[in-house]
């Protein structure tokens, strides 16, 4: 997989992006990525989230209305539950992380959806598990087949 460069801004700060492309939301300290510990050693870049979208800077506002208790975003929904209803909320409530809101831009949905898969099984292999955030691996049946089929 090349490597793919990344624009970052604060969660809170328009991306002026209204096209095609992939997003990962990062939690950061101080404007470095917190830690997060998975199954599988930890992730030093504090991935929360990676996904596609049609619409980038769309995206990004249903994350923020989601985050903030509103039907919206899966993702950001389930940041709202953890932020105020698990016993991190205190950790969080603190004002001492954000999140970070990274994007690459692309010329097509297509394009978009498969640079998030390829981004999603990097991480999965590295973690042993999806970003905390995320509720499916994109294209699963396929390649849960294919490795079925070489054991």
């Amino acid at each position: 997989m090349a490597t793919r460069r990344w624009c970052s801004r604060n969660l809170y700060e328009s991306t002026s992006w209204n096209g095609p492309g992939v997003y990962r939301i990062r939690l950061v300290r101080d404007g470095k990525p917190v830690p997060i510990r998975r199954f599988n050693g930890t992730d030093y870049e504090g991935i929360l989230v990676i996904g596609c979208s049609s619409n980038i800077e769309r995206r990004r506002k249903q994350f923020i209305r989601a985050s903030s208790g509103k039907k919206d975003h899966s993702e950001g929904i389930q940041w709202y539950l953890v932020t105020n209803f698990s016993r991190f909320r205190n950790i969080y409530s603190r004002g001492r992380y954000s999140l970070q809101f990274d994007f690459i831009k692309t010329k097509s949905k297509e394009e978009a959806e498969r640079i998030e898969e390829e981004e999603i099984w990097t991480y999965f292999e590295k973690h042993s598990e999806t970003p905390p955030l995320n509720a499916a691996i994109p294209g699963r049946e396929k390649k849960f087949d294919r490795l079925r089929r070489t054991c």
